[in-house]
């Protein structure tokens, strides 16, 4: 077959129901992560109010926010948040970094340090400007886009066989044979 092959990557929502369907036994938890799952955006962040959802689904919030807990423990790391802060804090807890000043820039500090103001974090957190920049340092190792790294749904593209071009009053056809592969024969034959 000359047909190109599909493409075996798979977008961030695929990959997020592939771990629903092996995490999830019972219907009612399956059905809310999937609702859960299609309401998170190409970010990996969460869209939509767990309230809303609970809602939607007619369950219990504390029904959606267990489930939601499972959902961040996916892979990648920090999916399924609702905000930077709590993105952070998802992947700065799963590798056993949350805590100290860490805890407390991702808790407290982001927007000092978007600012760069590190000194201000240092004289509120009574500790050395050379601590918070290692902090600092540290959790700009984290992904503030955990979804980023998954792409679209691929698109397949239609190659036309002919090009038809208007040239003057008359009408070119040009076949386009770019896909199609060359015979070549060996003159030895």
């Amino acid at each position: 077959s000359f047909e190109a092959a599909a493409s075996t990557n798979l977008t961030l929502e695929q990959e997020l129901l592939e771990q629903v369907n092996f995490t999830f036994k019972q219907d009612v938890q399956r059905g809310i992560a999937t609702f859960i799952v299609g309401s998170i955006d190409s970010r990996g962040y969460l869209t939509t109010d767990t309230a809303e959802i609970a809602r939607a689904m007619q369950v219990d919030i504390a029904a959606v926010e267990a489930v939601l807990q499972v959902i961040q423990s996916f892979e990648p790391a920090g999916v399924g948040a609702r905000s930077l802060q709590e993105c952070l804090r998802i992947q700065a807890k799963q590798q056993g970094i949350y805590e100290g000043l860490v805890a407390a820039v991702i808790d407290g500090h982001l927007d000092h340090v978007a600012a760069a103001q590190y000194k201000v974090i240092a004289a509120e957190e009574k500790s050395s400007l050379s601590d918070v920049q290692l902090a600092v340092d540290i959790i700009r190792t984290l992904n503030p886009k955990p979804g980023s790294s998954y792409g679209d749904a691929s698109s397949d593209y239609v190659v036309p066989d002919v090009v038809v071009r208007k040239n003057g009053d008359d009408y070119i056809v040009l076949v386009n044979d770019y896909g199609i592969p060359q015979l070549h024969i060996s003159n030895v034959y």
